[in-house]
């Protein structure tokens, strides 16, 4: 089993997986999101209508700086052919080739890798709290005592891959874990 070959199509997976995002939130992203210096992503008007920040892995950042000077995205950080967003069909069909490739036959889709994120994090003890704000789905209608600030939080918690070892990745148990720890694994080089 092997991962995707194509640089563009390695970044889009991981990043999707290794910060939690949605699609749209993806295509959405401009090369100015990225945020190096403070292993960070910015993720603008997300469903919610807010701004938020997300982890980025070591990994993944030096994957994109491959990616960056490989490709030299103008505006957006994933853009077709005419400099235009990278579309959510494109994207869809990437992860649909990924998997066929790894021989994963199980039901799985894009967000598969925003739960597996999340999921990750959760039984890795990060504070569920913590995974809401990094999801953005932390609630306004929730007592304040209930969160924390972003930055609070992105100081606390560690991005999936940034210690994370194959072994580790082999004993997870959550649902479609064989889909995802097989993902994951594949997108890890293993």
């Amino acid at each position: 089993m092997k991962a995707p070959t194509n640089l563009k199509h390695r970044c889009i997976l991981m990043l999707i997986y290794s910060a939690g995002l949605r699609l749209g939130e993806l295509i959405g992203l401009e090369r100015t999101d990225i945020i190096p210096d403070r292993k960070q992503v910015l993720i603008r008007s997300t469903k919610g209508g807010k701004d938020r920040v997300s982890l980025l892995s070591e990994k993944i950042l030096k994957l994109l700086q491959e990616y960056l000077t490989a490709y030299a995205p103008r505006t957006y950080l994933f853009e077709g052919p005419s400099g235009s967003k990278y579309s959510d069909t494109s994207v869809q069909q990437v992860f649909k080739q990924a998997k066929k490739k790894a021989g994963i036959t199980a039901p799985a889709t894009v967000h598969t890798l925003r739960h597996s994120f999340a999921t990750h994090l959760l039984e890795n003890g990060t504070d569920l709290r913590y995974i809401q704000t990094l999801l953005g789905t932390v609630h306004p209608e929730r007592p304040r005592s209930t969160r924390m600030s972003a930055p609070k939080l992105l100081a606390r918690s560690v991005a999936p891959w940034t210690t994370w070892t194959y072994d580790d990745l082999c004993g997870f148990t959550i649902p479609n874990s064989e889909i995802v720890s097989t993902f994951v694994l594949n997108m890890m080089g293993k």
